[in-house]
């Protein structure tokens, strides 16, 4: 009883993002941190790109892109902001205060095993299946299949020689299924208490 107590206080004070590398055992909280971690540990000792490199100006565009999504429906507080006088574009700005999405957890139904998915970066398709599993916090896998990377033949092995992404297996329903609207859907359905 006491443990849990400890642990709840602990997730309260929890700093995002946070990594746990199973391969090595090393645990981060951080960007900066994890990415130089990840570019140190499993791309040779590589630079980071200076689109994701520690820096005033990362920082600055990431938070110009979580103030840009502004509030959305899963933010309790979306529908109670404060109503403010001016214009209608000022007001629209103004209740914008939060972000939205995986910003926010949902109680969900945690799966035994971890899920796999299947995305690269670049697709706003796979990021919007990425928000969903840290919105309902659901442990996955990513599989990263940028273009050049040798996983793509992987998975147009399990696919039957079809690239698509996102793809999410399920190890414990046994579903694997494509395209991002249905994949957040299933998970809803499934996880979401």
């Amino acid at each position: 009883e006491e443990e849990e107590e400890e642990e709840e206080a602990s997730a309260e004070h929890a700093v995002l993002p946070y990594l746990e590398d199973a391969r090595t055992g090393v645990k981060l909280t951080g960007a900066d941190a994890i990415v130089e971690y990840l570019y140190a540990e499993y791309l040779d000792g590589a630079a980071p790109s200076l689109l994701v490199a520690p820096s005033p100006f990362v920082a600055l565009f990431a938070q110009v892109a979580v103030d840009a999504r502004g509030a959305g429906s899963g933010d309790a507080n979306y529908n109670n902001a404060p109503s403010a006088p001016g214009p209608p574009a000022l007001v629209r700005f103004l209740r914008r205060s939060r972000p939205a999405g995986a910003f926010y957890g949902r109680p969900s139904r945690v799966p035994p095993q971890p899920l796999q998915l299947w995305a690269y970066e670049a697709s706003p398709f796979c990021a919007v299946v990425r928000e969903a599993l840290c919105e309902l916090e659901i442990p996955y896998v990513s599989r990263p299949c940028a273009r050049g990377s040798p996983r793509r033949t992987q998975l147009m092995r399990r696919t039957g020689g079809t690239f698509q992404v996102p793809y999410l297996e399920d190890p414990n329903t046994g579903v694997a299924m494509f395209e991002s609207a249905a994949i957040v859907e299933y998970l809803h359905k499934t996880y979401a208490c």
